[in-house]
């Protein structure tokens, strides 16, 4: 009666050991299961010298600046990086090589927190540097434990390059407009004392033996 109750003993725990084990490694990738970060897309807010139509337009050396919200499921710390790329043809254009074309900016966090929540991320990019052109903007947040999500924006930006003359060829412009200036008041001096002249010599003209 023993050896009968010690081998049912024996087959339960033998049909309970797979289960138990099936259990423990589904607790244990649960636990090492890593969920990337969620962007908020609506959140995302670009602010430039002057947005028409979704297009952020400006100088090269303007300032751009923004926001987002990223919220992370596993509560992990997160960084958030806002890549500027310039556009293909853009880029064939002008021979940009990929860190002439790329620029990343690193969006910092705005403290208080929440843990878990959405979190506030702001950047500012100086464009000081860059190549004119279109440039796609593309949003990554990775977390600490490498889980990534990419989100790319539908606005763009189109920087424009301001053409300053050189200054040997502002002073010769400015050396120009004042020889004209000169040269236009002896003309308009010219002229007024020729008028004067007409109208003397009219004065000294004899009147007709009629008056």
């Amino acid at each position: 009666m023993l050896k009968l109750v010690a081998s049912l003993m024996l087959a339960i725990l033998a049909l309970l050991a797979p289960t138990s084990a099936f259990t423990t490694a589904s607790a244990r990738a649960s636990e090492d299961e890593n969920h990337p970060p969620d962007i908020d897309e609506g959140s995302l807010v670009l602010e430039g010298p002057e947005v028409v139509g979704g297009t952020i337009y400006g100088l090269v050396g303007d300032v751009i600046s923004g926001s987002v919200k990223v919220s992370d499921p596993d509560g992990d710390d997160v960084n958030v990086t806002i890549a500027f790329i310039l556009r293909e043809d853009w880029a064939e254009a002008l021979g940009a090589s990929d860190e002439e074309r790329i620029r990343n900016i690193t969006a910092e966090l705005v403290e208080p927190a929440p843990p878990t929540g959405p979190r506030t991320y702001k950047f500012t990019a100086n464009t000081t540097g860059w190549l004119p052109g279109t440039y796609d903007v593309f949003i990554v947040a990775q977390d600490e434990r490498g889980a990534r999500d990419v989100l790319k924006f539908e606005a763009l930006i189109s920087l424009r390059l301001e053409i300053t003359p050189p200054l040997a060829s502002r002073i010769w412009m400015i050396a120009g407009l004042a020889i004209l200036a000169c040269l236009i008041c002896v003309m308009a001096l010219g002229f007024v004392k020729a008028m004067r002249e007409v109208r003397k010599r009219e004065r000294e003209r004899p009147l007709p033996w009629l008056y």
